[in-house]
């Protein structure tokens, strides 16, 4: 399973410790869109959080 561009900058924008606004006002999207991307990133890495998210990542060196 891969994460798309997006998403991984999404989670990468979580662990830095940024909120979803801040993420969707840097990004210029949507905070829906944010969101989105990153439900779709918690699917893909079957997790439910996004310290979860975060913490597989790190440990994948994604991020």
């Amino acid at each position: 399973m891969r994460l798309s561009g997006k998403e991984l900058q999404i989670i990468a924008n979580y662990a830095r410790g940024f909120t979803t606004s801040t993420i969707a006002r840097q990004l210029n999207i949507s905070e829906a869109s944010v969101k989105t991307y990153a439900r779709r990133a918690f699917e893909k890495l079957h997790v439910h959080s996004r310290a979860e998210a975060v913490a597989v990542c790190v440990r994948n060196g994604w991020i």
